[in-house]
């Protein structure tokens, strides 16, 4: 496994594939639209690519000290395969310097894919990030935030979501409990 990752703009070749992926993998209600998210500013979108496949997707965004792991995707046929273990392992190790955190949904909040959060917490836990007791409701989805076990609050995570949604910022903070 030798993984590339490209830095996405309107230009990469995979970018159909990406989206694809990017609105397959996320619900509706917990991400933004598409165009949004590529023209955010302060978003880091990257295109994974092995041998000159796309295999999945990964967003982040940094602010100071902080970075927040915004989207993390994998193809379908890629899955457990050790792709989004050796990504979130870079991400990790590339930025030693950074309080590193995301948000994964609650398993302890009412859903009919429990079993599915469940396995997401213990993906990112198994992988050396810890969860945190802070929880975020998000346009009325409950989220766990984790951490690379530095200190991370609620604060913090809404100084990364004001740095992403710009002048929109005070709606966002509207739907966020």
């Amino acid at each position: 496994m030798k993984l590339a990752y490209i830095r996405i703009d309107n230009h990469y070749r995979f970018l159909n594939k990406l989206k694809c992926l990017y609105e397959h993998a996320f619900p509706i209600d917990e991400r933004p639209p598409f165009a949004i998210l590529l023209a955010m500013e302060n978003n880091n979108l990257y295109g994974v690519e092995d041998n000159d496949e796309f295999v999945g997707l990964f967003s982040t965004v940094i602010r100071d000290d902080l970075l927040y792991i915004f989207f993390l995707a994998i193809k379908k046929k890629y899955r457990h395969k050790g792709y989004g273990s050796q990504i979130l392992k870079d991400i990790i190790d590339n930025n030693s310097d950074k309080r590193i955190f995301l948000m994964a949904e609650d398993p302890d909040f009412p859903s009919s894919n429990k079993e599915e959060r469940k396995q997401r917490i213990s993906f990112y836990k198994n992988r050396g990030l810890y969860l945190t007791d802070t929880k975020i409701t998000e346009y009325g989805v409950q989220y766990a935030l984790l951490t690379n076990g530095s200190e991370v609050s609620k604060g913090d995570f809404l100084r990364i979501m004001e740095h992403i949604t710009g002048e929109y910022y005070p709606i966002y903070l509207k739907n966020v409990h």
